[in-house]
């Protein structure tokens, strides 16, 4: 562990056996858990773990077990990751998967129960396809990435390397698209694809929609919440964050960097610079430079401050208008 963790081991000298995690509460002998600030000496002191903690917060406790690390974080990601690793590697059961004959697995592919390859589809090296998961004909999938249970990947999109998928997610369904005639909405037909670069991660039950003609793009380590909507033709800039319920409408294009708080939305057929921020619960319906924004209408988060201080004092301002009002009212008498 100290090895993996670049850790320096403080008051260890006793063999042991580490066979879990656990909160600082909940952490039993044997469990490994974590003291990253000071708020928290209290429980670390009570805890029943092996400790993983800083060398100036290993100063605030009684002499016990310490793994001491530059930065808490860090270590305990390491760690996560690596016992994920282990978790993921173990035999599972197949169950009864369907692969196309038409279709290439890579080496150590994975394939849960009654999980779907359809024809001419292309699967890389150490994939994951949870149960259920659907992957229609001439979709390509890079390696190392992780399809979750019962999600659906349409026919001819594209995922990059170590894209994570969470269940039930949906990608390339059709988008919203009508062609209004008198009282009939015809279908418009959604021939492109979606394109989901290297190391983007998607939450659960996420709809991302093909495009008309053309492509749907996630660009790289983009980070997807749950419950977020993906219209048509969207591009979403590398290395961007959207939040739960967040919802993107047709062919609105997001920069790099951007970040999209929970419940957001978008108008259609935006342009957002890179590096824009907007708050949760915000309504963008004009293209935005790179900056901070909140509300709706969206406004500039100093601007959306003061808007906000403002209606909070229109009841005063009412009473007092009121007020004078009534003495000019008098005067006039």
């Amino acid at each position: 562990l100290a090895a993996l963790l670049d850790a320096s081991p403080l008051n260890v000298g006793f063999e042991c056996e580490v066979v879990g995690f656990g909160t600082l509460e909940t952490a039993t002998s044997g469990d490994l858990s974590f003291f990253g600030d000071r708020r928290y000496v209290d429980a670390a002191t009570r805890s029943h773990a092996l400790l993983i903690t800083t060398s100036e917060l290993a100063r605030l406790l009684d002499v016990r077990p310490l793994l001491i690390v530059e930065r808490t974080d860090l270590a305990v990601f390491r760690l996560l990751s690596s016992y994920r690793g282990l978790l993921e590697s173990a035999d599972e059961p197949r169950g009864a998967a369907t692969v196309d004959p038409s279709a290439s697995l890579g080496t150590s592919v994975r394939l849960g129960a009654s999980a779907y390859v359809g024809a001419r589809a292309r699967i890389g090296d150490r994939v994951v396809l949870g149960p259920g998961a659907v992957i229609e004909r001439d979709v390509e999938i890079g390696a190392d990435s992780v399809i979750g249970a019962n999600v659906v990947i349409g026919a001819r999109c594209q995922l990059g390397e170590r894209v994570i998928v969470q269940p039930g997610t949906v990608i390339g369904s059709d988008g919203f698209g009508y062609l209004s005639e008198g009282t009939t909405h015809h279908k418009i037909p959604h021939f492109g694809i979606v394109v989901v670069e290297d190391e983007v991660e998607i939450g659960a039950n996420c709809c991302v929609d093909r495009a008309t003609l053309g492509e749907t793009r996630i660009g790289r380590g983009t980070k997807i919440d749950n419950l977020v909507q993906i219209a048509h033709n969207v591009q979403i800039g590398d290395h961007s964050l959207l939040a739960a319920q967040t919802g993107i409408s047709g062919s609105t294009r997001l920069g790099r960097f951007n970040v999209a708080g929970g419940q957001s939305g978008f108008a259609g057929h935006l342009e957002l610079d890179d590096g824009v921020i907007v708050g949760a619960r915000a309504g963008v319906s004009k293209n935005l430079k790179r900056g901070i924004y909140a509300g709706f209408p969206i406004a500039p988060l100093p601007r959306f401050r003061l808007q906000t201080a403002l209606i909070a004092m229109l009841p005063k301002l009412h009473q007092r208008i009121r007020a004078l009002e009534r003495g000019l009212a008098k005067e006039s008498e």
